[in-house]
């Protein structure tokens, strides 16, 4: 089936509102058409705000409604448990009585589901809808239910993609319930169309200029992974029944091709989309909020292990992404996440700017996603329902299997949770979908890619753990050997202080330098303060990654020394040389995960990507480089090295730099862990 493309395309003007612009490439002219009723953010908070409410109302419904549907249940079981006990006989008495259990237990069974919508719930959708509609008052609206009928009309029937597109600086908008807009309305029955529950329909959100966009293709069978995750101290997911939904459309391939439950997540995660490479992921798991300063922040809830002991810890969309690389055929990511669609700004008016009136930019989880290259991400707005999420994805994964387009296969999912059973949880499941055409990474970008993927991989903390006790141990021994066997080797302290010198001054032109090569990152910025606040991060990671990655290398250079051999200068030279390079390649990773933070961090932490954050690292390095070169080098390293040689200084340095990793470690710990 063809999708007809309608684009609803908002900014804002000159007076700070917003301005909608509706674009349909065979029913309005080029350029499309705009209303020239602005929209208020007032009007925009007011919408978010009705819609809040009603799914507090609902939240607090529900416990009774469980209640409810557990006793009728029960009902049904104990009918069960009769006729399954019922002694087999052949007198007509006992056709008699197996007659009656069958029948109640029918009576039973036919029972209409109670309706999970309250009258004043259903008038809540009825208000945002109409408040929905009023982005829509004149001309807009009319290219709106032209562009259905088109699409319903047409043969061979087509469908109707509906892209609401923003820019970056309206991004709040996306927070809106869109999918609760009204199309048709009869007000003598008091009942409603919702654009989302017309045939074909799909309606997929996206930021201009951000992002990857391509074609969704998805082949058969099925080459996904689903990642199911028992966090600590949560209500349980019922993993059994997502399997027992979604194993049918699996059944040519064995279970554990498809399927995990393991702890450990992000590890077997990495571990199995390197192995499969799938262009399918789902994760099931919590989510969870955390109040910041003027936003809050939304993670999943997954687990590690350690000392055999599972611990639930929160993850981010900027660490799930350094997972998610290891699958470079990935198109779609379906989070089954509580909130991980929903926008963590508040959609209220800020204090003025020197550039005008702003609002606070919202971005989530899925969001984060689509930014860091996944080219489309299924997200859920709110909490729903595991039975819910289950039938959508069945559904979803169903229509996918047969072939059908991604518009299809999310229209048919969507409209399997009808209001009827399933209440409100059709509003939740949200798409994004990236809006630029793939970018042709430079091979700088490529290989510091691989090596963030690498660096940031689950456990290296430990394997990080472990070299350094490793040379430690090395260095603690070779230097007690050296005490009854001194070496007659020297070391060439001019040589040293010339290394550390040119390491110095390098120091301070190369970030510079990784951040002028970056520039075509920050270009793809639209919002001026975001692109600010990059600029600093590229100069402070870049800074910081040299620095630490010369301190790391310079580390290993003692070990040379244990050979017992002597060390002609050009070869210390292209020990220089691998030092610099390691040193400017941590340096561009460093930079671009520092900039992929400053999403998350926009309005919370700006105050981290500043100047007088990177003037801080800057000063930092020249005192501590500065500090080795002047000083340690000419009066310590010779008493080091008759005591027991350069290692001495290596056994010390590797043994302080273990303590305060530690140290970080544990802090980290207490920040984001939930202990088991």
């Amino acid at each position: 089936m063809l999708y007809d493309q309608l684009i609803i395309r908002i900014q804002k003007d000159s007076r700070g509102s917003y301005q909608v612009r509706v674009i349909h490439d065979d029913l309005i002219p080029e350029g499309g058409i705009i209303e020239n009723e602005p929209i208020d953010l007032e009007e925009v908070a007011k919408i978010r705000n009705i819609y809040d409410q009603m799914v507090k109302r609902l939240r607090e419904q529900q416990p009774l409604r469980q209640t409810t549907t557990s006793e009728h249940n029960s009902q049904l079981w104990e009918i069960a448990r009769e006729l399954q006990a019922y002694p087999l006989g052949d007198t007509q008495a006992d056709l008699s009585e197996m007659h009656r259990l069958c029948e109640d237990f029918l009576a039973h069974w036919k029972i209409p589901a109670s309706r999970l919508l309250s009258a004043v719930d259903y008038s809540a959708m009825l208000e945002i809808g109409r408040s929905m509609s009023k982005i829509f008052p004149g001309a807009s609206k009319d290219i709106l239910l032209q562009s259905l009928a088109r699409a319903q009309t047409a043969t061979p029937e087509r469908g109707l993609c509906v892209l609401i597109e923003v820019e970056a600086t309206v991004q709040e908008v996306l927070d809106l319930p869109w999918e609760m807009l009204i199309i048709e309305e009869d007000e003598d029955t008091a009942s409603a169309s919702f654009l989302v529950f017309e045939r074909n329909v799909v309606l997929i959100r996206q930021i201009r200029n951000l992002g990857t966009s391509r074609p969704i293709e998805i082949a058969r069978p099925l080459a996904s992974q689903i990642f199911v995750v028992q966090s600590i101290h949560s209500a349980p997911i019922y993993a059994q029944l997502f399997k027992d939904a979604l194993m049918p459309l699996h059944a040519d391939q064995p279970l554990d091709a498809w399927w995990s439950t393991e702890p450990d997540t992000l590890r077997v995660m990495r571990e199995r989309l390197a192995r499969y490479n799938p262009q399918l992921v789902q994760l099931v798991c919590h989510g969870r909020r955390s109040p910041g300063s003027e936003m809050t922040r939304s993670d999943m809830l997954l687990t590690y292990v350690e000392s055999e002991k599972t611990i639930t810890h929160r993850v981010s969309a900027h660490d799930l992404l350094q997972v998610l690389q290891a699958a470079p055929a990935l198109q779609v990511v379906l989070l089954t996440v509580c909130d991980s669609g929903r926008g963590n700004g508040q959609v209220t008016p800020t204090p003025q700017s020197s550039d005008g009136p702003r609002t606070v930019s919202v971005s989530n989880i899925a969001h984060e996603l689509v930014r860091g290259g996944v080219p489309m991400v299924i997200a859920m707005q709110e909490k729903i329902s595991q039975a819910a999420a289950a039938e959508f994805s069945r559904v979803f994964y169903q229509y996918l299997q047969e072939g059908a387009p991604i518009e299809r296969a999310l229209a048919e999912a969507r409209s399997a949770l009808h209001p009827s059973r399933w209440g409100m949880a059709w509003t939740v499941p949200v798409v994004y979908r990236g809006h630029e055409q793939p970018e042709q990474l430079a091979w700088y970008q490529r290989l510091a890619e691989r090596i963030e993927a690498a660096v940031f991989a689950p456990r290296q903390g430990k394997i990080l753990q472990s070299w350094i006790i490793y040379f430690a141990v090395v260095m603690g021994v070779a230097s007690s050997l050296r005490l009854p066997w001194p070496s007659r080797l020297s070391p060439d302290i001019q040589l040293l202080q010339t290394v550390g010198r040119i390491w110095l001054m390098l120091g301070l032109i190369t970030p510079l330098f990784i951040a002028l090569l970056l520039r075509a990152e920050r270009r793809q910025i639209t919002n001026p303060p975001e692109r600010k606040l990059t600029w600093w991060a590229h100069l402070g990671g870049s800074t910081l990654g040299y620095f630490l990655g010369g301190a790391a290398m310079a580390l290993v250079t003692p070990l040379i020394y244990l050979i017992g051999e002597f060390i002609p200068a050009p070869v210390w030279w292209l020990v220089l040389g691998a030092i610099i390079c390691g040193s400017v390649l941590l340096g561009v990773v460093t930079a671009r995960s520092q900039a992929r933070m400053v999403r998350g961090n926009l309005y919370l932490y700006p105050r981290h990507y500043s100047a007088s954050t990177w003037l801080l690292i800057a000063g930092l390095m020249i005192f501590f480089g500065g500090l080795l070169t002047e000083a340690i080098i000419p009066t310590m390293i010779p008493s080091l090295f008759e005591l027991g040689g350069p290692s001495g200084l290596g056994f010390g340095v590797a043994g302080v730099i273990l303590i305060l990793f530690r140290g970080m470690q544990l802090v980290t710990k207490y920040q984001d862990d939930i202990p088991a």
